[in-house]
Order: C-alpha cells, then sequence, then structure tokens
C-alpha cells in the first residue's frame, strides 16, 4: 500500500506551479506528513481480498491525476469567468448527472455563483485538501476559487475571510471521472474487457470522443 507521505509530497510541485515560493510549500507540506496517522484503516480491504483469494489493487491516484489534468484543461481551454460557468461545466459529466438524479450535484461552499473565478487552484491530486495553513498560503498566492471534491468547515472560515469561493464536485462522481478517463486508456492499449459496476461506480465510455 502506498504511502500517505509519498502521495502528499506531490503537493510541494502543485503549489510551487501555483506561486507559492518552494521553501514555504516545503515546510507546509512537511507539517503536513508529519502529522498524519499510521496505516489506513482501508487496509481491511487488503485482508478481505487476501481471505477470499481475490487479486486486488488499488488506481486512485493514477485515477485522480486524469481528473487534475482535465481540471487544468478545462481552465486552459474553455476558460470559464464565473463560479457559476465552473458549477455548469462540472455538471455536464455524466458521471456528475447521474449522482445528479440522486440528489447531489456540484455546489458552492462559499462565495456566489456569480463571482469572478479568479485564479483557479484545482486540488485533485496530493491524497488530501490543502490544510488551513497551507490554503492561508494559496491565498496569499492570489487565489480566486478553490476546486476540490470536498472542504471542510476550517477550510470555508479560511475561505470566508479572504473572500475565495470554494466550489466541490460531488466526490464519487469526481473519482469515477478519472477511473473512467484511465480505463478508456486502457483500453485502448489493451483491448476491451468487462466492468462490473458496483456501490457508486457507473461507466462512462468517452473513446468515440477521442
Amino acid at each position: 500500500m502506498a504511502s500517505r507521505e509519498d502521495v502528499l509530497w506531490a503537493q510541494v510541485r502543485m503549489l510551487t506551479d501555483f506561486g507559492v515560493a518552494e521553501h514555504v510549500a516545503d515546510k507546509l507540506i512537511r507539517t503536513a506528513a508529519g502529522s498524519m496517522g499510521g496505516r489506513s484503516t482501508d487496509y481491511r480491504f487488503n485482508q478481505i481480498a487476501e481471505a477470499l483469494q481475490m487479486p486486488f489493487m488499488t488506481i486512485h491516484g493514477p485515477a485522480d491525476l486524469y481528473l487534475y489534468c482535465e481540471g487544468h484543461r478545462i481552465l486552459r481551454e474553455e476558460q470559464p469567468r464565473t463560479v457559476g460557468d465552473l458549477v455548469d461545466i462540472c455538471d455536464s459529466w455524466p458521471e456528475v448527472q447521474w449522482m445528479m438524479d440522486r440528489g447531489l450535484g456540484t455546489s458552492v461552499a462559499v462565495g456566489d455563483p456569480k463571482n469572478p473565478l479568479g485564479k483557479v487552484y484545482a486540488c485533485f491530486y496530493g491524497g488530501w485538501n490543502p490544510t488551513p495553513e497551507v490554503f492561508e498560503a494559496i491565498c496569499d498566492a492570489g487565489c480566486g476559487t478553490l476546486w476540490v471534491v470536498d472542504t471542510s468547515e476550517a477550510l470555508n472560515e479560511v475561505a470566508r475571510r479572504r473572500r475565495v469561493s470554494i466550489v466541490v464536485i460531488p466526490h464519487m462522481p469526481a473519482d469515477n471521472y478519472g477511473l473512467n478517463r484511465l480505463f478508456d486508456d486502457a483500453m485502448r492499449r489493451f483491448g476491451d474487457f468487462d466492468i462490473v459496476e458496483t456501490s457508486n461506480f457507473v461507466r462512462v465510455d468517452r473513446r468515440a470522443q477521442g
């Protein structure tokens, strides 16, 4: 199982790419890494798979990278101007529409749909949301909108005080998007394979779109 710290350290690059000074980003993430607990409680799934003699692998990080890259492509190519524009783009994804049919869509946790986006920090990789201290540094670097799959009252409080918006894609549809793009690429390379939709996963095939 991947080390929590190994996943978290990607946030240093994410922060410096956004404009946070490297020495500040390194210290903040080093502090966050030191506060992480031990082995994840999800380890029980490894034990269950072993007991059932069932092959089992986790590809959450690679799937998150697909979402991370897509988020930056949207900002670069589609150039949404307002918080509401960004919400509309997220809600157009079939994965999110599937969840909207069940009562949950993209939300504005802090701010107003009419607010200008400003500079957007898309936090879709790195294992965890920024801590409040890291978020303060992101705000210092000129953040106008934090774009995430989950938030907390601590982050919301920083956003309200710093006059920053927070846009939240529902977590499971966001994960589904990344997995679907990963599966599309795997099938292009290795050929089709069967996928069984379970729990809150819904398969969306985008291979015809290129």
